[in-house]
């Protein structure tokens, strides 16, 4: 998944700062750290009831949101199927009012 300009930003200077050379999260996996247990280091630091999995259907909304593209988003997600993808997105009632009056 690519990153926004403005983590890719962050992480740069962040490496650069501290001098890093291999990887930014370094483990026992092939030198760097496995996606289940960064994704378990990042879910007990989360304020409940937030986890990286809520944070995944916020970010799935917030594009759709953004770009109004379900393949965009079915992409950044790596789904296959367009129907897994529509099951993340959430819509407020203030959003569905908008989409009426947008119709009107």
């Amino acid at each position: 998944m690519p990153l926004s300009a403005k983590l890719d930003e962050a992480v740069a200077s962040y490496v650069e700062d501290y001098a890093i050379t291999g990887y930014l999260f370094p483990g026992d996996i092939d030198g760097h750290i496995s996606a289940t247990w960064l994704g378990k280091l990042i879910n007990n630091s989360l304020p409940k009831p937030w986890s990286m999995h809520c944070l995944r259907h916020r970010f799935a909304t917030r594009v759709y949101q953004a770009t109004k593209d379900l393949v965009v988003v079915q992409q950044l997600l790596g789904h296959e199927s367009i129907a897994t993808t529509q099951r993340y997105l959430a819509f407020t009632p203030d959003s569905l009012r908008h989409a009426v009056d947008m119709a009107a």
